[in-house]
């Protein structure tokens, strides 16, 4: 949900995409997790296990199920006979580096790309802003608007936390 409202404000802020299919491609870009779900909910408990002793998450579902989460969602994907984007964003969305992407970057995905890694990057000091000032340069967002941008997704964070009754924290 992090990721899909992300995608939504990344998308309004970049004009490159419409802001409610970003949403949607937020919701379904790690589909590929419920599949592995389904397909063992015990081996997915010791991936969590294996997660919080600090092992790489795909390095994990590789070892409890022979392929990762994406990989697994662009093969549901492709069985639904999903359209090429999106079988591109649930499949390639961990095969680029936010910090690092392709200067011709299809829209969609870069949208999904920097809105799931800003929405993990919040555990980590510092990779929050760096990735925000890349996304923006990436997205076409104007330099000025950078600091309104982080302010929205601090925004977004606060209102799924509380229409979940969450805290803050626990998203």
């Amino acid at each position: 949900l992090v990721t899909a409202g992300f995608a939504q404000t990344l998308a309004r802020s970049s004009g490159t995409v419409n802001p409610d299919q970003a949403f949607v491609m937020g919701l379904i870009h790690d589909i590929g997790k419920l599949v592995l779900i389904e397909c063992d909910p015990a081996a997915m408990d010791e991936v969590e296990k294996e997660l919080s002793q600090g092992i790489h998450l795909h390095e994990a579902e590789r070892r409890h199920f022979g392929l990762s989460h994406d990989r697994a969602g662009r093969r549901l994907a492709e069985r639904w006979q999903l359209p090429p984007e999106l079988l591109n964003i649930i499949g390639d969305h961990h095969d680029i580096d936010p910090l690092q992407p392709p200067r011709r970057l299809e829209p969609q995905l870069g949208i999904i790309v920097f809105a799931n890694a800003l929405a993990h990057a919040t555990e980590h000091d510092g990779q929050a802003v760096r990735l925000l000032q890349k996304a923006a340069r990436h997205l076409g967002v104007p330099s000025a608007r950078v600091e309104s941008l982080a302010e929205q997704l601090q925004l977004e964070v606060a209102d799924l936390a509380e229409r979940l009754d969450l805290d803050v924290g626990d998203l």
